[in-house]
């Protein structure tokens, strides 16, 4: 997998990445995002959180890009004090594999 992370717009993000089947015979694979908040978002969330997955089929040496999107609510952490979500900003964490112990793909974003 190969990727790229970038902003889609003040509330949200696009995590883009390409995954290849590089076997000989046609097959599926489950991409997972998971994510992990900055530090100014307090204590109280784990540190990743499983956040989209795509299921992609592809032929032998087929590529295909992929784009996950994390909107407003994904972005957003509940706070205690006020009982409600809040957007979190700071620098996020991605990680994309196809198992949380296995995320070959990282990088991170500020919001």
């Amino acid at each position: 997998m190969s990727g790229s992370w970038k902003r889609q717009d003040p509330n949200g993000a696009t995590v883009r990445f390409v995954v290849t089947n590089t076997g000989k015979r046609e097959g599926a694979e489950v991409a997972q995002l998971y994510l992990s908040y900055p530090e100014s978002a307090g204590e109280n969330e784990p540190p990743r959180q499983l956040k989209g997955f795509a299921k992609i089929n592809l032929k032998p040496g087929e590529s295909r890009t992929v784009d996950l999107q994390l909107d407003r609510r994904a972005l957003s952490c509940w706070t205690e004090v006020q009982h409600q979500w809040q957007l979190a900003h700071g620098e996020f964490k991605v990680a994309v594999g196809n198992a949380s112990d296995a995320t070959p793909l990282q990088g991170s974003f500020v919001k």
